[in-house]
């Protein structure tokens, strides 16, 4: 699988990225080799998913991606803002650095849903929410795991007027081994 070193912004569309797929004419993905999409620049985000709508019109799904690697002040792998919709589908969030909020995935007045052995794991966040920060959003926890995410609040998940639907899978053993000084796994 080949890496995208290129930053993805999408404004008031549906979009759905499928990685695992050996070659061009493969007609089916394998699932254990996925797309990467990875900046390596400063101050940007990988994903930038931003709704100009009051519904969740502007939809992004990440299946069989892994989104890594992105360094910025707000959501370093993934920023949702403005009434957008992340959906993660067997998809990683690795290895992304926030100096601010969100170093896995930042959420503001946006929705994510995490399903079908989706992580968020080993991102970062100088100050709140390593893996997840919402604000003024929506999460739909499916299936999923959020671990090893490093914060001095919220390492796991920083929650600030953020509704967690949690139909099935939401617990310790999902969200484990975050590592911070108030709220380890969800503040």
């Amino acid at each position: 699988s080949d890496v995208y070193k290129r930053q993805v912004v999408m404004y008031n569309k549906t979009i759905k990225i499928t990685g695992g797929y050996d070659y061009c004419a493969d007609p089916s993905p394998n699932h254990t080799n996925p797309a990467v999409i990875r900046t390596d620049t400063n101050f940007i985000s990988n994903i930038s998913v931003i709704g100009l709508s009051n519904t969740y019109e502007t939809k992004l799904t990440l299946e069989s991606v892994k989104v890594q690697g992105a360094n910025n002040d707000k959501g370093a792998g993934v920023k949702v803002t403005g009434n957008a919709h992340l959906i993660l589908s067997d998809a990683e969030i690795s290895e992304n650095t926030a100096t601010e909020k969100g170093g896995g995935v930042y959420i503001k007045d946006g929705k994510l849903t995490i399903k079908y052995d989706s992580r968020i794991n080993d991102n970062e966040s100088d100050d709140l929410g390593g893996g997840i920060y919402c604000e003024d959003g929506e999460i739909e926890f499916q299936y999923g795991e959020i671990n090893f995410n490093e914060a001095i609040d919220g390492a796991g998940m920083y929650l600030d007027n953020c509704v967690v639907d949690g139909t099935s899978g939401v617990g310790d053993k999902y969200i484990s081994h975050n590592r911070g000084k108030n709220g380890v796994g969800i503040f």
